[in-house]
Protein backbone atom coordinates (compact mmCIF):
# COMPACT_ATOMS: atom_id res chain seq x y z
CA UNK A 1 0.00 0.00 0.00
CA UNK A 2 1.27 3.26 -0.82
CA UNK A 3 2.05 5.43 1.83
CA UNK A 4 0.03 8.81 2.50
CA UNK A 5 0.63 11.60 4.77
CA UNK A 6 0.33 10.30 7.62
CA UNK A 7 1.87 7.49 7.20
CA UNK A 8 5.10 9.85 6.28
CA UNK A 9 4.75 12.13 9.70
CA UNK A 10 4.57 8.89 11.38
CA UNK A 11 8.04 7.70 10.07
CA UNK A 12 9.27 11.26 10.33
CA UNK A 13 7.81 11.18 14.25
CA UNK A 14 9.90 7.71 14.90
CA UNK A 15 13.49 9.16 13.34
CA UNK A 16 13.24 12.14 15.01
CA UNK A 17 12.94 9.78 18.35
CA UNK A 18 15.54 7.65 17.28
CA UNK A 19 18.15 10.45 16.23
CA UNK A 20 17.14 13.12 19.14
CA UNK A 21 19.54 10.95 21.44
CA UNK A 22 22.51 11.75 19.85
CA UNK A 23 21.50 15.55 20.24
CA UNK A 24 23.95 17.52 22.27
CA UNK A 25 21.48 20.21 23.74
CA UNK A 26 20.51 19.79 27.60
CA UNK A 27 17.08 19.39 27.59
CA UNK A 28 15.85 20.00 31.09
CA UNK A 29 14.21 22.99 32.16
CA UNK A 30 15.92 25.50 33.87
CA UNK A 31 15.76 26.26 37.48
CA UNK A 32 14.28 29.98 38.07
CA UNK A 33 17.35 30.72 40.45
CA UNK A 34 20.28 28.87 38.80
CA UNK A 35 23.18 30.10 36.43
CA UNK A 36 20.63 29.02 33.29
CA UNK A 37 17.89 31.34 34.05
CA UNK A 38 16.99 35.20 32.66
CA UNK A 39 14.48 34.90 35.31
CA UNK A 40 14.24 38.04 37.94
CA UNK A 41 15.95 35.41 40.05
CA UNK A 42 18.52 33.56 37.82
CA UNK A 43 21.85 33.98 37.85
CA UNK A 44 22.95 34.08 34.07
CA UNK A 45 24.19 37.76 33.91
CA UNK A 46 26.62 37.16 36.29
CA UNK A 47 28.23 34.15 33.97
CA UNK A 48 28.00 36.85 30.90
CA UNK A 49 29.30 39.59 33.23
CA UNK A 50 32.36 36.58 33.87
CA UNK A 51 32.41 35.66 30.33
CA UNK A 52 32.41 38.97 29.03
CA UNK A 53 35.59 40.05 31.64
CA UNK A 54 37.49 36.90 29.99
CA UNK A 55 36.91 34.46 32.22
CA UNK A 56 36.78 30.65 31.41
CA UNK A 57 33.23 29.50 32.93
CA UNK A 58 32.09 25.92 32.81
CA UNK A 59 28.72 24.84 34.53
CA UNK A 60 29.06 21.54 36.25
CA UNK A 61 25.87 19.33 37.23
CA UNK A 62 28.63 16.65 38.90
CA UNK A 63 28.50 15.90 42.67
CA UNK A 64 31.06 18.53 44.81
CA UNK A 65 33.33 15.44 45.42
CA UNK A 66 33.87 14.98 41.66
CA UNK A 67 34.25 18.50 40.63
CA UNK A 68 37.16 18.63 43.41
CA UNK A 69 38.83 15.66 42.08
CA UNK A 70 38.84 16.53 38.48
CA UNK A 71 39.37 20.35 38.42
CA UNK A 72 43.14 22.15 39.16
CA UNK A 73 42.40 24.31 42.63
CA UNK A 74 45.32 26.50 41.61
CA UNK A 75 43.66 27.71 38.56
CA UNK A 76 39.88 27.14 39.28
CA UNK A 77 37.26 29.08 41.11
CA UNK A 78 34.89 27.41 42.41
CA UNK A 79 31.02 29.26 42.76
CA UNK A 80 28.27 28.06 44.65
CA UNK A 81 25.34 30.24 44.88
CA UNK A 82 22.06 29.87 47.24
CA UNK A 83 22.30 25.23 46.72
CA UNK A 84 18.52 24.78 46.90
CA UNK A 85 19.35 22.51 49.84
CA UNK A 86 21.20 22.23 53.09
CA UNK A 87 24.76 21.02 52.64
CA UNK A 88 25.83 17.38 54.24
CA UNK A 89 29.05 17.24 56.38
CA UNK A 90 30.50 15.59 53.68
CA UNK A 91 30.18 18.57 51.34
CA UNK A 92 31.22 21.55 53.58
CA UNK A 93 34.23 19.50 54.51
CA UNK A 94 34.48 18.80 50.72
CA UNK A 95 34.29 22.43 50.29
CA UNK A 96 36.95 23.22 53.10
CA UNK A 97 39.10 21.03 51.66
CA UNK A 98 39.14 22.71 48.22
CA UNK A 99 40.36 25.80 49.93
CA UNK A 100 43.07 24.47 52.25
CA UNK A 101 44.62 22.37 48.49
CA UNK A 102 44.99 26.07 47.56
CA UNK A 103 41.50 26.48 45.56
CA UNK A 104 38.87 29.33 45.35
CA UNK A 105 35.50 29.75 46.25
CA UNK A 106 33.15 32.07 46.41
CA UNK A 107 29.93 30.64 47.93
CA UNK A 108 26.66 32.83 49.22
CA UNK A 109 23.73 30.94 51.30
CA UNK A 110 20.27 30.79 50.47
CA UNK A 111 18.99 33.72 51.88
CA UNK A 112 17.97 33.46 55.56
CA UNK A 113 19.83 29.77 56.13
CA UNK A 114 23.13 29.24 58.60
CA UNK A 115 25.75 27.24 57.26
CA UNK A 116 28.72 26.49 58.77
CA UNK A 117 32.03 25.72 56.75
CA UNK A 118 34.15 25.15 59.68
CA UNK A 119 37.81 27.37 59.62
CA UNK A 120 36.63 29.52 55.98
CA UNK A 121 33.41 30.85 58.47
CA UNK A 122 29.71 30.82 59.09
CA UNK A 123 26.89 32.61 57.55
CA UNK A 124 23.99 33.33 59.93
CA UNK A 125 20.56 33.21 58.56
CA UNK A 126 18.10 35.93 59.21
CA UNK A 127 14.77 35.03 57.54
CA UNK A 128 14.21 36.23 54.07
CA UNK A 129 16.85 38.55 52.06
CA UNK A 130 15.35 41.80 52.24
CA UNK A 131 16.65 45.01 50.15
CA UNK A 132 19.49 46.82 52.57
CA UNK A 133 21.72 49.39 52.07
CA UNK A 134 25.22 48.11 52.13
CA UNK A 135 28.74 49.74 51.99
CA UNK A 136 31.80 48.12 50.43
CA UNK A 137 34.85 48.33 52.87
CA UNK A 138 38.22 48.95 51.63
CA UNK A 139 39.08 45.67 51.56
CA UNK A 140 36.91 45.43 48.44
CA UNK A 141 38.90 47.48 46.57
CA UNK A 142 35.98 49.64 45.57
CA UNK A 143 35.19 53.58 46.50
CA UNK A 144 32.70 54.17 49.66
CA UNK A 145 31.77 57.21 47.89
CA UNK A 146 29.41 57.73 44.40
CA UNK A 147 28.11 54.21 44.90
CA UNK A 148 24.48 53.43 44.77
CA UNK A 149 24.19 50.24 46.31
CA UNK A 150 21.41 48.29 47.26
CA UNK A 151 22.69 44.66 48.24
CA UNK A 152 19.90 41.89 49.24
CA UNK A 153 21.24 39.81 52.68
CA UNK A 154 19.77 37.18 55.12
CA UNK A 155 21.83 37.41 57.87
CA UNK A 156 25.57 37.97 58.46
CA UNK A 157 28.57 36.07 58.16
CA UNK A 158 31.24 35.34 61.45
CA UNK A 159 34.75 34.60 60.23
CA UNK A 160 38.34 35.00 60.82
CA UNK A 161 38.79 36.94 57.66
CA UNK A 162 38.55 40.63 56.51
CA UNK A 163 34.88 42.02 56.02
CA UNK A 164 34.38 43.13 52.39
CA UNK A 165 30.41 44.57 52.73
CA UNK A 166 29.02 45.61 55.90
CA UNK A 167 25.22 47.14 56.14
CA UNK A 168 24.47 50.34 56.51
CA UNK A 169 24.50 51.98 59.79
CA UNK A 170 20.63 52.92 59.63
CA UNK A 171 20.34 49.15 59.49
CA UNK A 172 22.91 48.11 62.30
CA UNK A 173 21.53 50.94 64.49
CA UNK A 174 19.15 48.31 65.64
CA UNK A 175 21.35 46.69 67.89
CA UNK A 176 22.49 48.08 71.65
CA UNK A 177 26.12 49.53 70.19
CA UNK A 178 24.11 52.37 67.89
CA UNK A 179 21.51 53.60 70.28
CA UNK A 180 22.45 51.64 73.55
CA UNK A 181 25.05 51.35 75.65
CA UNK A 182 27.69 50.84 73.84
CA UNK A 183 28.23 54.64 73.16
CA UNK A 184 29.12 55.33 76.97
CA UNK A 185 28.48 52.66 79.22
CA UNK A 186 28.78 48.72 79.42
CA UNK A 187 28.20 48.86 75.68
CA UNK A 188 32.39 49.16 74.93
CA UNK A 189 32.90 45.82 75.54
CA UNK A 190 29.91 44.27 75.19
CA UNK A 191 27.53 44.41 72.88
CA UNK A 192 28.54 47.34 70.99
CA UNK A 193 31.73 44.85 70.14
CA UNK A 194 30.58 41.93 68.80
CA UNK A 195 26.48 42.61 68.68
CA UNK A 196 25.16 44.61 65.67
CA UNK A 197 26.41 47.86 65.59
CA UNK A 198 27.29 50.28 63.35
CA UNK A 199 31.19 48.66 63.64
CA UNK A 200 30.93 45.33 65.29
CA UNK A 201 30.00 41.94 63.19
CA UNK A 202 27.05 43.20 60.93
CA UNK A 203 29.06 42.20 58.17
CA UNK A 204 27.28 40.67 55.27
CA UNK A 205 30.69 39.18 53.54
CA UNK A 206 33.70 37.92 54.49
CA UNK A 207 37.01 37.00 53.13
CA UNK A 208 39.09 33.94 54.38
CA UNK A 209 42.65 33.43 53.50
CA UNK A 210 43.97 30.27 54.12
CA UNK A 211 47.05 28.42 53.56
CA UNK A 212 48.65 27.24 50.26
CA UNK A 213 47.16 29.99 48.73
CA UNK A 214 43.13 29.24 49.02
CA UNK A 215 40.90 31.87 49.08
CA UNK A 216 37.57 32.01 50.38
CA UNK A 217 34.80 34.33 50.33
CA UNK A 218 31.48 34.04 52.13
CA UNK A 219 28.16 35.70 51.40
CA UNK A 220 25.15 36.20 53.57
CA UNK A 221 22.53 35.41 50.91
CA UNK A 222 22.62 35.06 47.48
CA UNK A 223 20.41 37.04 46.17
CA UNK A 224 23.18 40.14 45.79
CA UNK A 225 24.16 37.82 42.51
CA UNK A 226 20.45 37.80 41.11
CA UNK A 227 19.89 39.17 37.40
CA UNK A 228 17.47 41.64 38.97
CA UNK A 229 20.14 42.56 41.62
CA UNK A 230 22.48 42.98 39.11
CA UNK A 231 20.68 45.15 36.93
CA UNK A 232 20.11 47.77 39.80
CA UNK A 233 22.55 50.50 40.48
CA UNK A 234 25.87 49.65 41.27
CA UNK A 235 25.55 46.34 42.19
CA UNK A 236 26.74 44.27 39.41
CA UNK A 237 30.49 46.17 40.46
CA UNK A 238 30.41 44.81 43.53
CA UNK A 239 29.07 41.40 42.97
CA UNK A 240 32.04 41.68 40.40
CA UNK A 241 34.48 42.76 42.80
CA UNK A 242 33.73 40.12 44.99
CA UNK A 243 34.13 37.45 41.80
CA UNK A 244 37.71 39.06 41.51
CA UNK A 245 38.11 38.64 44.98
CA UNK A 246 37.34 34.96 45.44
CA UNK A 247 39.19 34.56 41.91
CA UNK A 248 42.20 36.03 43.22
CA UNK A 249 44.35 35.52 39.81
CA UNK A 250 42.44 32.81 38.72
CA UNK A 251 40.99 32.70 35.18
CA UNK A 252 38.82 29.84 35.00
CA UNK A 253 35.57 29.58 36.84
CA UNK A 254 32.97 26.55 37.71
CA UNK A 255 29.69 27.53 38.48
CA UNK A 256 28.21 24.04 40.27
CA UNK A 257 24.44 23.58 39.85
CA UNK A 258 24.60 19.58 41.36
CA UNK A 259 23.20 21.21 44.64
CA UNK A 260 20.25 22.97 42.97
CA UNK A 261 19.47 19.65 40.70
CA UNK A 262 19.63 17.62 43.54
CA UNK A 263 17.84 20.05 45.73
CA UNK A 264 14.52 20.66 43.13
CA UNK A 265 11.83 18.58 42.61
CA UNK A 266 12.12 16.71 39.56
CA UNK A 267 9.50 15.19 37.83
CA UNK A 268 9.63 14.96 33.71
CA UNK A 269 13.11 17.09 34.04
CA UNK A 270 14.32 13.46 35.72
CA UNK A 271 13.67 11.43 32.60
CA UNK A 272 15.57 13.82 30.30
CA UNK A 273 18.88 13.70 32.27
CA UNK A 274 21.90 12.69 30.20
CA UNK A 275 21.84 9.03 31.81
CA UNK A 276 18.35 8.13 31.22
CA UNK A 277 17.74 10.27 28.26
CA UNK A 278 17.96 7.14 25.50
CA UNK A 279 16.04 5.19 27.75
CA UNK A 280 13.12 7.81 27.55
CA UNK A 281 13.34 8.08 23.98
CA UNK A 282 13.71 4.76 23.42
CA UNK A 283 10.23 4.14 25.14
CA UNK A 284 9.06 7.02 23.23
CA UNK A 285 9.81 5.68 20.05
CA UNK A 286 7.88 2.41 20.94
CA UNK A 287 5.29 3.93 21.26
CA UNK A 288 5.10 5.73 18.30
CA UNK A 289 6.13 2.68 16.19
CA UNK A 290 2.89 1.00 18.49
CA UNK A 291 0.71 4.01 17.14
CA UNK A 292 1.45 3.20 13.67
CA UNK A 293 1.12 0.14 13.71
CA UNK A 294 -2.43 0.17 15.39
CA UNK A 295 -3.71 3.27 13.16
CA UNK A 296 -2.88 1.56 9.37
CA UNK A 297 -2.47 -2.14 7.91
CA UNK A 298 0.99 -3.29 6.44
CA UNK A 299 0.78 -4.91 3.36
CA UNK A 300 -1.75 -6.42 1.25
CA UNK A 301 -5.45 -6.35 2.30
CA UNK A 302 -6.29 -10.20 4.33
CA UNK A 303 -9.26 -11.89 2.03
CA UNK A 304 -11.93 -11.94 3.98
CA UNK A 305 -12.48 -15.26 6.24
CA UNK A 306 -14.77 -18.40 4.88
CA UNK A 307 -18.27 -18.23 6.54
CA UNK A 308 -18.51 -21.17 9.00
CA UNK A 309 -19.46 -24.52 7.91
CA UNK A 310 -22.01 -26.83 10.17
CA UNK A 311 -21.94 -29.65 9.57
CA UNK A 312 -24.18 -32.98 10.49
CA UNK A 313 -21.42 -33.74 13.07
CA UNK A 314 -21.36 -30.89 14.40
CA UNK A 315 -25.15 -30.80 15.06
CA UNK A 316 -24.74 -34.66 16.33
CA UNK A 317 -21.96 -33.68 18.78
CA UNK A 318 -23.91 -30.89 19.97
CA UNK A 319 -27.12 -33.37 20.53
CA UNK A 320 -25.06 -35.52 22.06
CA UNK A 321 -23.31 -32.80 24.49
CA UNK A 322 -26.74 -31.78 25.48
CA UNK A 323 -27.86 -35.41 26.33
CA UNK A 324 -25.09 -36.21 28.24
CA UNK A 325 -25.73 -32.63 30.58
CA UNK A 326 -28.94 -33.35 30.96
CA UNK A 327 -29.07 -37.30 31.87
CA UNK A 328 -31.67 -37.82 28.85
CA UNK A 329 -30.05 -41.00 27.49
CA UNK A 330 -33.32 -42.89 26.93
CA UNK A 331 -34.62 -39.24 24.88
CA UNK A 332 -31.67 -39.55 22.28
CA UNK A 333 -32.20 -43.39 21.49
CA UNK A 334 -35.89 -42.82 20.77
CA UNK A 335 -35.16 -39.90 18.71
CA UNK A 336 -32.70 -41.84 16.35
CA UNK A 337 -34.99 -44.69 16.58
CA UNK A 338 -38.00 -43.13 14.70
CA UNK A 339 -35.70 -41.52 12.43
CA UNK A 340 -34.43 -44.67 11.67
CA UNK A 341 -38.07 -45.93 11.20
CA UNK A 342 -39.03 -43.34 8.81
CA UNK A 343 -35.99 -44.66 6.40
CA UNK A 344 -36.65 -47.99 6.50
CA UNK A 345 -40.61 -47.42 6.88
CA UNK A 346 -41.08 -49.41 9.64
CA UNK A 347 -44.64 -49.53 11.51
CA UNK A 348 -44.88 -47.62 14.90
CA UNK A 349 -46.54 -50.73 16.71
CA UNK A 350 -44.43 -52.97 18.25
CA UNK A 351 -46.08 -56.01 16.99
CA UNK A 352 -46.12 -55.21 13.67
CA UNK A 353 -42.31 -54.21 13.71
CA UNK A 354 -41.87 -57.75 14.94
CA UNK A 355 -43.24 -59.08 11.93
CA UNK A 356 -41.14 -56.88 9.87
CA UNK A 357 -38.30 -58.19 11.47
CA UNK A 358 -37.44 -60.99 9.27
CA UNK A 359 -37.71 -59.07 6.10
CA UNK A 360 -35.80 -56.61 7.14
CA UNK A 361 -33.26 -59.19 8.51
CA UNK A 362 -33.29 -60.55 4.83
CA UNK A 363 -32.66 -57.16 3.64
CA UNK A 364 -29.63 -56.15 5.30
CA UNK A 365 -28.12 -59.78 5.64
CA UNK A 366 -28.83 -60.51 9.08
CA UNK A 367 -29.85 -63.16 11.16
CA UNK A 368 -33.76 -62.62 11.94
CA UNK A 369 -33.42 -63.78 15.68
CA UNK A 370 -30.78 -60.57 15.89
CA UNK A 371 -33.26 -58.30 14.42
CA UNK A 372 -35.52 -59.34 16.58
CA UNK A 373 -33.47 -58.98 19.63
CA UNK A 374 -32.75 -55.47 18.91
CA UNK A 375 -36.57 -54.27 18.58
CA UNK A 376 -37.29 -55.91 21.84
CA UNK A 377 -34.83 -54.03 23.81
CA UNK A 378 -36.26 -50.76 21.81
CA UNK A 379 -39.71 -51.78 22.68
CA UNK A 380 -38.11 -52.47 26.42
CA UNK A 381 -36.83 -48.40 26.19
CA UNK A 382 -39.74 -47.20 24.86
CA UNK A 383 -41.86 -48.80 27.80
CA UNK A 384 -39.82 -47.14 30.51
CA UNK A 385 -40.22 -43.90 28.52
CA UNK A 386 -42.60 -41.63 29.89
CA UNK A 387 -43.67 -37.93 28.00
CA UNK A 388 -41.80 -35.27 29.84
CA UNK A 389 -40.06 -37.52 31.74
CA UNK A 390 -36.10 -38.37 31.76
CA UNK A 391 -35.86 -42.17 32.24
CA UNK A 392 -32.19 -43.26 33.37
CA UNK A 393 -29.97 -45.07 30.73
CA UNK A 394 -26.42 -45.95 30.92
CA UNK A 395 -24.48 -43.78 27.69
CA UNK A 396 -22.90 -46.93 27.14
CA UNK A 397 -26.09 -48.56 26.71
CA UNK A 398 -27.58 -45.99 24.73
CA UNK A 399 -24.43 -45.78 22.44
CA UNK A 400 -24.64 -49.93 22.06
CA UNK A 401 -28.31 -49.42 20.66
CA UNK A 402 -27.68 -46.14 18.53
CA UNK A 403 -24.55 -48.02 16.86
CA UNK A 404 -27.18 -51.16 16.21
CA UNK A 405 -29.73 -49.06 14.74
CA UNK A 406 -27.14 -47.17 12.38
CA UNK A 407 -25.64 -50.46 11.18
CA UNK A 408 -28.67 -51.87 10.84
CA UNK A 409 -29.94 -48.96 8.25
CA UNK A 410 -26.90 -48.39 6.94
CA UNK A 411 -27.02 -52.79 5.71
CA UNK A 412 -30.30 -52.07 4.50
CA UNK A 413 -30.46 -48.94 2.35
CA UNK A 414 -27.58 -50.67 0.72
CA UNK A 415 -29.07 -53.37 -0.12
CA UNK A 416 -31.95 -51.50 -1.62
CA UNK A 417 -30.04 -49.63 -3.67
Amino acid sequence: MPLGARDAAWATACALALLAQFAPADWRPALPDDTRSPAPDGQKALVLLAERAGFETVRRESPLAVVVGEEDPDRTLLVVLGPARALTDGEAETLQDWVNAGGGLLFAARGGRSVDLGPLGRVEGRGEDRLQGAEPTRAAGLPTEDLKLFWPHGGTVDGAGEPLVETAADDAGNGDGANGDGANGDGANGDGANGDGANGGAVRVALTETWRGGTAVLAAGAAGFSNRSLAWGDNAALAFRLLERAANGRRRIVFDESLNLTGTPKTVALLLDPELRPLTLHLCLLALLWGWWRGRAFGPPLPDPDPPRRTLTDHTDAAGDLAWRTGDGAGVVGWYRRAVARDLRLPADPKERAKRAEALAVAAGREPAAVRDLFARLAAVDARTRPGEKSALGRRTAAGLIRELAALRSDAGRARR
